[in-house]
Order: structure tokens, then sequence, then C-alpha cells
């Protein structure tokens, strides 16, 4: 069952100001969960996912903890 749906985009660096993309596989890593859990989102405008799914996205802070659903 997928639990997660990774949103692959662009970041600004605050460390030295470069813009990175971050793929989905490097968000599952960061996020430490298996890609056969997650959903890719591949287009601006997705299509609906199930409700209780997570959306994991780049940060710029580093904190890639998967959130809970009262943090979402």
């Amino acid at each position: 069952m997928k639990k997660y749906v990774l949103c692959p985009d662009y970041i600004i660096s605050t460390t030295d100001g470069d813009r990175h993309f971050i793929s989905a596989p490097q968000l599952a890593q960061l996020y430490g969960v298996s890609m056969a859990e997650c959903y890719v989102r591949r287009d601006p405008h997705p299509r609906t996912y199930p409700k209780e799914i997570t959306y994991l996205y780049p940060r710029q802070d580093g904190n890639y903890i998967v959130p809970t659903k009262e943090l979402q």
C-alpha cells in the first residue's frame, strides 16, 4: 500500500544560495522511506490521491522527518 507522494522540486540552498533539484529517489532517501511505498508527483496538477496520504517535499531547513498527520 502506498503511504506517500514524493514531490520532487527545486530548492535554494541556504548554505550556498544555489538552486538544486531534489529528485524523487533523493527525497525517498532523505526521508528514509521506500520507493515502493510512494507515488511520484510528476505533474503540477496532481491526480487525486487517497485522503490519508502524506506529501513529502524538499526542505530548505534539512529537516527530513516524515510529518505526522497532525503536522500537515
